[in-house]
């Protein structure tokens, strides 16, 4: 679950790609610099493209507006 662009940096997102048991790439980001279209750069690069995305946990539709929280499935 990402919040998305929060005022203030309070969390990291880990965006970790791990092939085999292996890291092959390591990236930390502080929350309030996330952004759907940098998640999705990210995905992208890393090989996934996005299957759903849902409104948080409770799998409503999603919102963009700041403060929003996503849980996105990646294939």
């Amino acid at each position: 679950m990402i919040p998305l662009l929060l005022g203030k940096s309070t969390h990291q997102l880990h965006f970790n790609i791990i092939d085999n048991g292996k890291y092959q790439s390591r990236n930390i980001y502080p929350i309030y610099a996330i952004s759907p279209e940098i998640l999705e750069t990210l995905a992208n690069k890393a090989g996934w493209k996005i299957s759903r995305i849902y409104g948080g946990y409770q799998r409503k539709e999603p919102s963009f507006e700041p403060g929003s929280t996503h849980v996105w499935i990646l294939e």
